[in-house]
């Protein structure tokens, strides 16, 4: 599919994970893949942050993504006290230093390292010479290139490097958008992205949105070569299946073959190999249809803990939003 390398994710919405090193370190082991491993400057000390950086180094993670993080006050954890001792600016400093093989207080590390530095620019800033002004003090500073939120429309992205200079490798996010719903929430909701109306309008007309989202990332895939440097494609929150087809696409029109895949691709589904559940997604799968054919149906799924009710509905969900669905999360607490 043309895949060099996985961006992680980390501390989404400053919630409680495990730490993106550790996932990291296995993907790169067992699949020989290289990562991007998200790094921020949010509740660290520079002890911390160096300390983190080492062991990164020793484990073979060598590209970082640096970035600010959510703040702690949007999790679980609202009291909890925020701590930054460095901006984006000065971990990308630290980076380079150690790149030189010193510390912050410019102590040798023994041998210098070799990171690569990624930062996060703003296509939509608004006001685009201060965003590059930024960008380029962190471009001097050590970052070896940038990395935006997903884009939708490809005058955004010509304007973006057009500003930043020919010599700057950006990476372009790149989102296949799900629903009407889901666009309007990104565009309003999600600081750093814009849907452009005409998306938005694509949408609404579209009989079938979660297919034609998929075709406006293709397209989007498509016109990026000799534009950017390259591009990382961001699945829908719980919707993986939907960054594979999209990859899927363009190997497949590479080799001159059809893009037409929706039929196959609902075998895929959520999150890899799905198994032992086949009886109990006939039903679902079936109760879904007949929803879609306007008959109103409620399902009760139920079981013991850890049995599989949330796997199972996530598959399903991932079904329904394919299908063209619009589809509703929620949670509650015992």
């Amino acid at each position: 599919m043309g895949v060099d390398t996985l961006m992680l994710s980390d501390a989404l919405r400053a919630r409680l994970f495990v730490h993106p090193l550790v996932v990291a370190y296995r993907l790169q082991d067992e699949l020989g893949m290289e990562c991007v491993l998200p790094y921020h400057t949010r509740d660290k000390n520079v002890l911390g942050i160096q300390s983190d950086l080492l062991a990164a180094h020793v484990l073979g993670v060598r590209n970082l993504f640096v970035s600010l993080s959510d703040p702690a006050t949007l999790g679980d954890y609202p009291n909890t006290r925020t701590l930054s001792a460095v901006g984006v600016d000065g971990l990308v400093r630290i980076l380079a230093a150690m790149n030189r093989g010193l510390d912050l207080a410019e102590n040798t590390i023994g041998s210098p390292t070799a990171f690569v530095p990624l930062v996060g620019g703003d296509p939509h800033a608004a006001d685009l010479d201060v965003e590059a002004t930024r960008l380029h003090q962190e471009l001097e500073s050590g970052a070896l290139g940038v990395v935006t939120p997903p884009q939708f429309d490809v005058q955004s992205i010509e304007r973006f490097c057009d500003q930043l200079g020919a010599d700057v490798p950006v990476i372009v996010g790149v989102l296949p958008l799900r629903s009407v719903d889901h666009a309007e929430y990104l565009h309003h909701e999600i600081p750093g992205i814009r849907v452009p109306e005409g998306a938005r309008e694509r949408l609404k007309t579209s009989t079938n949105p979660a297919r034609e989202g998929l075709a406006m990332a293709r397209e989007l895939l498509h016109a990026l070569p000799g534009l950017v440097a390259g591009a990382h494609v961001v699945p829908p929150y719980r919707m993986r299946n939907r960054a594979f087809n999209a990859l899927e696409a363009i190997d497949l029109t590479a080799r001159g073959e059809t893009v037409e895949r929706e039929a196959t691709s609902l075998d895929s589904l959520a999150g890899g190999v799905f198994v032992g559940r086949q009886a109990e997604m006939g039903q679902l799968k079936a109760a879904l249809e007949e929803g879609l054919g306007g008959s109103g149906r409620l399902v009760a799924l139920v079981g013991e803990p850890g049995i599989g009710k949330t796997r199972t509905s996530e598959e399903l969900a991932t079904y329904a939003s394919l299908r063209g669905a619009q589809v509703l999360w929620g949670r509650c607490y015992d």
